[in-house]
């Protein structure tokens, strides 16, 4: 590994997660998908309720003066709710490979001759 990267590789980013959540769901896509669905929609309403909120709150902000605490409202804002979001994912992650091992068992890959 290039050591450039070694510090970022290390670190939890949303592809990795995002990349696992859809393999653990598309592995059983029938009992799976449903329920992931319904809990990234959920989040998203949230975050839509709250769209007004936060668009009057920035505003206010930059009205009064106040350049800066309306950026800082906003990035703080992005990042929690982005954190929220991977954290998410990752639960979800984990409760479906633990329903996945009770359930199914992981499927390993066939390594059978002739098979790769």
């Amino acid at each position: 590994m290039d050591p450039n990267y070694r510090g970022l590789e290390s670190t939890r980013y949303a592809f990795r997660a995002c990349k696992r959540l859809f393999y653990l769901v598309h592995e059983h896509r029938d009992k799976f998908q449903n329920q992931v669905v319904d809990a990234l929609t959920a989040f998203e309403n949230k975050l839509i309720s709250q769209q007004e909120l936060v668009e009057r709150t920035a505003r206010t902000l930059y009205q009064a003066g106040q350049d800066d605490l309306a950026r800082h409202y906003l990035t703080y804002y992005g990042k929690t709710e982005a954190l929220k979001a991977l954290r998410l994912v990752e639960a979800l992650s984990q409760s479906i490979e633990l329903q996945t091992k009770v359930l199914f068992d992981i499927r390993q890959p066939d390594t059978t001759e002739g098979h790769q």
